[in-house]
């Protein structure tokens, strides 16, 4: 994985324990399949079973003090 411009201690300064402390365990057991940055957003693609993968956007608001967090499931359309 490339280098991301965001350190694990921002990451867990503004998360509450329960998401970092899994975020943790996901990482650390491969299920992080990629990681990549587009500007301030940073998104990774997460499979931790063998149902759909989903999507974790972590950015900044405006002020680009606090972290602003979204998950998202992939859709997969099977082909009939």
């Amino acid at each position: 994985m490339s280098s991301i411009n965001i350190s694990e201690l921002v990451i867990s300064h503004n998360a509450n324990t329960k998401s970092f402390e899994r975020g943790e365990a996901c990482y650390r057991s491969g299920f992080v399949q990629s990681v990549t940055q587009r500007g301030d957003d940073i998104q990774a693609k997460v499979q931790v079973s063998e149902q759909n993968p989903y999507r974790v956007t972590i950015g900044f608001n405006s002020d680009g003090d606090n972290i602003i967090t979204s998950c998202s499931q992939f859709i997969v359309a099977k082909a009939s």
